[in-house]
């Protein structure tokens, strides 16, 4: 199957959309130009699609119609979500800033570990609000690490960042900021500094999750689940589980595994960042 991904009102095709099964770890991306290819040899008469992008509403299409034929074409128009048509910062007077920056990072151990995550995981990372204080997310730093084995398989990889509430069950929810936001790591270059003073991320009082996606470039074929992705996320320990994975956009899941190196610590992203807090009226 193969088609192109567009944005139903300006007509503009979308890049980096996540193309993947439901319920399942099978899925591919569109490209920097909208279009896709996908493989439905192991696709059956139950099986739909997922396909997603943030700041859009997701669709979902049954394939039962399109396994017989090999060279399926399939054209799908994304709907823009309201609260992403109506994004907007506006900044009230009444609603004024501390101008003093408070810093935030996961773990607090020197322990830093690079971890590969296959193409098409999402894994979201809980950042503590100590404070228990409104406040916007003003800037995320975040560690990669090139690596380069023999005898298996590697890739190049892109990542996107996303944020997001937790809801009632302190899992992932409501996306925080509806930017494509696309990390292209450059050799070389081991620290990114996302500015994000001029969005609106909100930091909320039962904190939030920042999220980084691994996404396919153009340029890469992958076959098969014998590879490695780099750079690679940097990784530290903590004395608790934070974060919550997932493929596409399929159900969270929170992460139990104990680190290889520390048997009571789990790995965690090291996250950088800082916050701004509202002045107390």
């Amino acid at each position: 199957m193969k088609g192109v991904v567009f944005d139903s009102i300006s007509k503009e095709n979308l890049q980096y959309v996540n193309i993947s099964f439901k319920n399942k770890e099978i899925g591919t991306f569109s490209t920097n130009k909208g279009a896709y290819s996908l493989d439905l040899s192991r696709a059956t008469n139950k099986d739909s699609l997922l396909i997603s992008l943030i700041g859009y509403q997701t669709k979902t299409i049954a394939l039962a119609s399109y396994i017989a034929h090999k060279e399926s074409i399939l054209n799908v128009a994304l709907t823009p979500k309201i609260e992403a048509l109506n994004e907007v910062i506006v900044f009230d007077g009444k609603e004024q800033y501390e101008t003093k920056a408070l810093n935030f990072k996961t773990g607090k151990r020197k322990t830093l570990l690079p971890i590969s995550v296959p193409f098409g995981y999402e894994t979201a990372t809980f950042i503590e609000n100590k404070s228990k204080k409104k406040g916007r997310l003003i800037e995320v730093n975040i560690k990669l690490k090139d690596v380069s084995k023999e005898k298996i398989t590697i890739h190049k990889t892109f990542y996107r960042l996303s944020f997001y509430k937790a809801n009632s069950l302190g899992y992932p929810g409501k996306a925080l900021l509806y930017d494509n936001i696309i990390i292209k790591p450059k050799k070389g270059v081991n620290e990114y500094q996302i500015d994000l003073a001029n969005k609106y991320v909100a930091f909320d009082e039962n904190g939030i999750f920042i999220s980084l996606e691994t996404i396919k470039p153009d340029t890469v074929e992958a076959s098969g689940s014998m590879y490695v992705t780099t750079p690679n996320i940097v990784h530290t320990h903590t004395d608790e589980s934070l974060t919550y994975t997932r493929f596409g956009q399929n159900k969270w899941y929170k992460n139990n595994h104990i680190s290889a190196f520390k048997k009571k610590l789990y790995n965690t992203p090291y996250l950088v960042g800082k916050v701004i807090y509202k002045k107390n009226n």
